[in-house]
């Protein structure tokens, strides 16, 4: 018992260190990374949705959607 609640908390707040270093990663490439290079997360999104995927592949099957 006595190792037992250090050897936790070391566990937990490695965990919890790990979690928020990949929080500030994604937060510093979506918000300062992205956009310096000219690439808009919104945009992106668009563009996505604008290719219409689906679409696409039932029509490359010859498929009437």
């Amino acid at each position: 018992m006595v190792l037992a609640v250090p050897t936790a908390a070391r566990v937990a707040a490695g965990t919890a260190l790990g979690i928020a270093a990949q929080v500030v990663l994604v937060w510093v490439i979506i918000g300062h990374v992205m956009p310096f290079f000219g690439l808009e997360l919104l945009d992106m999104a668009r563009d996505v949705a604008a290719f219409n995927l689906p679409a696409r592949v039932a029509q490359f099957f010859g498929v009437i959607l």
